[in-house]
């Protein structure tokens, strides 16, 4: 670490969108400087879309930006007192960003700087707000304006900088891409300290990792760009303003991620990794490195964005045998015209269909991006989407996006050209992402829409007879009476959940098996909030009593993991647990045969306590006191353990045992 210096910056993340500011933050605290991170507004999702009942979902409704969360977000920036406000926005979050500014030109004598997509993508819009534009990667850049002003030098030539002066504009020129990203610290996502979370009218620390809408997630990039250009995109948008500036698609070292991951697991709670690379699997010597050193050194389940023509068999088997149990890939139409004349995509449906049904007879659930209210789409190109939803292998996921206009796409461009949009439906003038990105039907843009949308919806739930809905995708009354049919589809489905599943349960949680239900055994809106961010998750705000990391240790002689615990309460000295083993590929079973273990870490009110174990099948043995202890064994359910075989340990509150704490893989 560098001498600490004396310019402080406050960075600020807008509804959950981090990555930027985290990389940024990390960047500047290596070099000494104060670092701020805050968090304004989360995202939230509703139960039924994280369940995939789009028919009972209850509409999101977030505020540009809720007068009572901005006076809270002043007062802070007061104490702070910054040099330099620095805002990463996109499209969505432009108004919110803009609103932020107003207010903070009222209040602090700070440079607010604007980053992020939407300021490479439109930086003279930008500029009517803030006094400094970042037209390229945020990293150096930002460190160079720190060190001016540290050093009370003129604010001139920082390359990716368009910077408001008493002459006008000076625009500076873009940089080279950063070749090596290994030469990056790690994302500030690790330090607990000066780190803020406003949201719905209460301001806290951030106590909780979450990726998305997932609690206990890890999120991580492997790599900066993409190989393809869709033309609802922003990667269409730089590849082309970077041409000339380095490779667009760069990739860390598999030993540099494994290293975050290492460092991240031994010091915050996470059970499962999100890869957030824009197609994780397009290189296959890269890939197959990495399997085999995630399985040693981490063991954490994992998610990732895949493509069809970029992912195949072989690889995908070895992405399972790590640990993936999730695999993303966008379907968009199921329209091959559409998908290839206005989306720019070349794949085809029978490509689609035969990586689900082999991810399916792997073990891996496949989730599917699929865009709706496209007003391109013809009745034969819904018709087409439906019928591939209804071919697709259960059990899988579906994310339905209400396709929204963002600025200076190819497709975007050409909407306006057309005059099928105005430039008021542009996102920035909307936010329509904000409330309705993850498609709500009640919020679709015509009657058209809202009969395919209702179709679409019925599509991916095998509750729904596949004649029943042929038949609905064939009425004329429906489609002019849309209304008449999403009621009919809500009743039913409130009527089965009542019914004919659980009580209290999502009436699809037995049907797909989405990520919340691998972790909790009893679907209910109190259990959901605890690993989905649904409404404001008030749980957001409730600081832990204690929590828990688990990563494994350099193994030589045996398989060997520790169990951190932090004790922020110091009340109860001893925390009482249940270790489980199963086969991973029985995982997600509902009574998987298992063999369970229970014990008690007494903490001696430490702050912070590493248990490390061993485990010798059948016996779990662990340090207490310097003597060797041998956990209780409740139940042996396995008869041994198979070599080459992947197991999963999964570690439960014995206080609370539907509440799940850690899990890891491990290979017998």
């Amino acid at each position: 670490m560098a001498d600490k210096k004396h310019t402080r910056i406050a960075l600020l993340a807008l509804f959950s969108l981090d990555f930027g500011a985290r990389s940024i933050s990390a960047f500047l605290k290596r070099a000494g400087y104060p670092v701020s991170l805050v968090f304004f507004n989360k995202k939230g999702y509703s139960l039924g879309l994280v369940s995939s009942d789009y028919f009972n979902a209850r509409v999101a409704a977030h505020n540009v930006c809720d007068k009572k969360d901005l006076e809270l977000l002043i007062g802070l920036l007061k104490n702070i007192d910054p040099k330099i406000i620095g805002i990463s926005l996109t499209a969505t979050t432009f108004r919110t960003a803009k609103a932020i500014t107003l207010e903070i030109k009222k209040h602090l004598d700070a440079k607010v700087v604007w980053g992020g997509i939407h300021a490479i993508v439109c930086p003279e819009e930008c500029l009517r707000y803030a006094d400094i534009v970042c037209v390229g990667e945020g990293e150096t850049p930002m460190l160079e304006l720190a060190e001016r002003l540290e050093h009370n030098e003129p604010l001139t030539g920082i390359s990716n900088l368009w910077i408001k002066t008493a002459d006008g504009i000076e625009k500076n020129g873009l940089a080279p891409l950063m070749a090596d990203l290994d030469t990056l610290p790690f994302p500030d996502f690790v330090d607990r300290e000066n780190k803020f979370l406003i949201d719905s009218g209460r301001l806290a620390e951030e106590y909780e990792l979450t990726s998305a809408y997932e609690r206990n997630a890890y999120p991580i990039m492997t790599s900066r760009g993409c190989m393809y250009a869709c033309s609802f995109c922003s990667n269409s948008i730089l590849r082309q303003r970077y041409e000339g500036k380095g490779a667009y698609l760069r990739r860390r070292s598999v030993a540099n991620v494994i290293a975050e991951l290492k460092y991240a697991a031994a010091n915050r709670q996470f059970d499962r990794v999100r890869f957030w690379d824009d197609i994780f699997t397009y290189d296959a010597p890269w890939i197959n490195d990495f399997c085999e050193q995630y399985l040693r050194e981490i063991g954490k389940r994992f998610t990732c964005y895949t493509h069809p023509s970029r992912t195949d068999k072989e690889i995908l088997r070895k992405l399972r045998g790590a640990g993936l149990y999730v695999a993303n890939l966008g379907i968009q139409s199921g329209s091959e015209e559409m998908s290839k004349q206005l989306f720019s995509r070349t794949q085809s449906n029978s490509d689609l269909l035969e990586f689900a049904e082999y991810a399916d007879r792997i073990g891996v659930t496949a989730r599917h991006d699929v865009i709706t209210d496209n007003p391109y789409e013809t009745d034969s190109d819904e018709e087409r989407t439906a019928e591939l939803l209804m071919r697709l292998p259960y059990p899988f996921q579906i994310q339905h996006y209400s396709l929204c206009w963002f600025p200076e796409t190819p497709l975007t461009k050409k909407a306006l050209e057309d005059h099928t949009i105005a430039e008021g439906d542009l996102e920035q003038h909307t936010s329509k992402a904000l409330n309705n990105f993850h498609m709500y039907i009640e919020l679709s843009r015509d009657t058209r829409s809202f009969f395919w949308n209702c179709i679409k919806g019925m599509a991916i739930n095998r509750l729904f007879p596949v004649p029943f809905i042929k038949a609905c995708m064939k009425s004329r009354f429906l489609k002019k009476y849309p209304r008449l049919l999403f009621t009919a589809a809500k009743v039913y489905l409130k009527l089965r959940s009542q019914y004919g599943l659980k009580p209290g349960a999502p009436a699809l949680e037995r049907k797909v098996p989405y990520n919340v239900a691998h972790t909790v055994l009893q679907m209910d809106r109190q259990t959901t909030d605890r690993n989905v961010i649904t409404g404001e998750a008030k749980w957001l705000f409730e600081k832990p009593a204690a929590d828990y990391s688990l990563f494994p240790l350099p193994d030589a002689e045996g398989r060997q993991f520790c169990l951190r615990i932090r004790n922020y309460a110091l009340a109860g000295k001893s925390f009482d647990f249940i270790f489980m083993l199963v086969a991973y590929d029985d995982y997600f079973r509902k009574s998987p045969a298992k063999a369970m273990w229970v014990l008690r870490v007494d903490t001696g009110g430490a702050r912070e306590t590493d248990t490390r174990f061993k485990l010798d099948f059948p016996e779990l043995a662990y340090r207490a006191g310097g003597d060797k202890v041998t956990a209780k064994l409740l139940e042996k359910g396995l008869p041994g353990l198979v070599g080459g075989k992947l197991y999963a340990v999964v570690v439960r509150s014995a206080a609370k045992p539907y509440t799940l704490i850690d899990t890891l893989i491990f290979e017998a």
